[in-house]
């Protein structure tokens, strides 16, 4: 990516953040520019091991740029980052640990892998180097996120039998959509359906009427759940 990155996962995939104002040239970001692809394509060892048409869709995820999720809906949308089962005041504890924040951080701008490993908290890199208490607080709370996504996984959790490079840490149950996430996407859902309907009547020469002018219960979405009823307030 340019020859430099503002967000590096092992040095295999870059993708461009805030902060260069000049235009980007053709073919200087994206799959043309990733390591990730180039190997994939075109090392000995690797080429051989995917498909042409596994290989196309890998070039085409890095250019849709990496998405990981595909889902909108998070179990910890008020964490930090949308995503973490660990709190702010728990990581910034973290960050007292070992010294302050650019020791732990996640930082978008950093060419390091990630600090925290939820799945095997004693391989987290952020741990190297601390000793005594410091470590065995950065540690517990490091437990505490692990423990958290196993008791309430996030969406990345789908289907998955046990932690990746843990194989002993069985998740505790699938994970299982907010209410107020599902609440969000039926009015997609809904609203979709209005305009195919509305769509519809238009071409057939017909009148349509949308929520109070028309008695269709379909077109009218539940209440808002109730957050008090949430495991966590305002979700």
């Amino acid at each position: 990516n340019r020859g430099k990155a503002d967000v590096w996962f092992g040095n295999l995939l870059g993708a461009i953040g805030a902060g260069d104002n000049r235009f980007t040239a053709a073919k200087e970001w994206g799959s043309y520019a990733s390591p990730l692809i180039n190997k994939i394509f075109n090392d000995a060892e690797h080429a051989a091991r995917l498909t042409d048409a596994e290989k196309r869709r890998l070039a085409e995820w890095v250019d849709l740029n990496a998405t990981y999720y595909g889902d909108y809906a998070s179990n910890y949308a008020y964490n930090p980052n949308g995503r973490s089962p660990l709190s702010q005041a728990d990581l910034e504890a973290i960050g007292d640990c070992t010294g302050g924040k650019s020791a732990w951080d996640n930082n978008w701008r950093e060419n390091r892998t990630m600090p925290i490993y939820f799945d095997n908290p004693e391989k987290s890199p952020v741990l190297k180097g601390l000793t005594g208490t410091n470590y065995d607080s950065a540690l517990s709370l490091i437990t505490k996120g692990h423990k958290q996504l196993k008791a309430d996984p996030d969406v990345d959790w789908a289907g998955v039998a046990a932690m990746p490079g843990n194989p002993d840490a069985v998740p505790d149950r699938q994970y299982a959509r907010r209410a107020t996430d599902q609440w969000r996407l039926d009015k997609v859902l809904m609203r979709n359906a209005i305009e195919a309907a509305n769509r519809k009547a238009i071409a057939e020469g017909r009148k349509r009427y949308d929520n109070l002018l028309d008695p269709d219960p379909a077109n009218y979405l539940p209440e808002w759940p109730d957050s008090a009823a949430q495991p966590y307030p305002g979700r």
